[in-house]
């Protein structure tokens, strides 16, 4: 079930449609070309990432701006209107990505597979809609600690 706070959290953090670290990074401080949050697919993934595209002298100051933002989260340092406006995302999209019968059966394989059940896709949005934000602080704390840095890019010459 931490699933849905995270998903949430998920859906105002990132993003280009109003996302807080969208907005932060490339839109006042024009530090990346993108950057976007997600989790790995499947019951227990385990972990959230943020992924951005930068050049390396802006390095240190995306990671702080990342890791502010999700300090921000813990704290409860977001409103109702940032779940909202995630909320409303989220079932934009769910439904945009069901639009043709090769989704749905795609889907509830894919929820078979994981444990969750053929017909998960019928309860998704109501446990979407659903989250408080005092389940996102709870969830940020449990989880967004001890963060794994990687940095890809070309070597110096």
């Amino acid at each position: 079930d931490d699933i849905f706070p995270m998903r949430v959290m998920n859906g105002f953090l990132s993003g280009t449609k109003g996302g807080k670290l969208h907005n932060e990074l490339r839109g006042v401080r024009d530090l990346v070309y993108l950057v976007w949050g997600s989790t790995f697919i499947g019951p227990e993934a385990g972990t959230y990432y943020v992924m951005t595209q930068t050049s390396p002298e802006n390095y240190d100051s995306v990671y702080s701006v990342i890791m502010t933002e999700l300090e921000k989260v813990k704290a409860g340092d977001f409103d109702e209107e940032d779940m909202d406006r995630a909320k409303r995302s989220m079932r934009e999209s769910f439904h945009r990505g069901r639009q043709e019968q090769e989704n749905h059966v795609v889907s509830a394989a894919l929820n078979e597979l994981y444990g969750l059940g053929y017909d998960y896709d019928d309860i998704y949005l109501d446990r979407i809609d659903e989250v408080t934000k005092e389940q996102i602080i709870e969830w940020a704390k449990k989880y967004l600690n001890n963060p794994v840095v990687t940095i890809i890019g070309p070597t110096k010459s």
